[in-house]
């Protein structure tokens, strides 16, 4: 990877503005050459985050500001997701419990931040002067 630098894209709390978010950053990754796949997987783990953002710290409200930073770096990739809502409760590291023989009725929550944590090599959450911070991190594997 030959990419440097940081790109921030900022989008009013609506549910229908993450989708757009969401193509960017697929297309950013996959312009520094990075798989397809590895592109749809930091494209949802960045919807996943904003709609929490949207959801749980807003509480759905439409009117205020969600700032996505993009930085790349020789062998990461960080998305700091920001917003000045309700700080997340609870430190514990998320689990998923659910049937596998039963897909029909997979749980509602927490089952984003479940995929964020699984997806992601490091995951940060901090409140600092009433600024909620959650920091992404995927490790690149060089190229061979």
């Amino acid at each position: 990877m030959n990419a440097a630098g940081n790109i921030k894209l900022t989008i009013m709390s609506t549910l229908d503005n993450v989708p757009l978010l969401g193509a960017s950053v697929n297309k950013m990754c996959s312009l520094i050459s990075m798989s397809e796949e590895l592109s749809f997987q930091m494209e949802l783990c960045v919807v996943e985050a904003c709609n929490n953002v949207i959801k749980h710290a807003y509480n759905n409200a439409d009117d205020k500001e969600v700032e996505v930073e993009v930085r790349f770096m020789q062998d990461r990739i960080m998305f700091t997701v920001c917003d000045m809502g309700s700080s997340k409760t609870g430190d514990t590291a998320p689990t998923l419990d659910y049937d596998p023989e039963d897909l029909e009725n997979l749980p509602e929550g927490r089952m984003g931040l479940f995929l964020i944590s699984e997806i992601m090599d490091e995951i940060h959450y901090e409140t600092s002067g009433g600024k909620n911070i959650f920091t992404m991190t995927k490790f690149l594997k060089p190229k061979e």
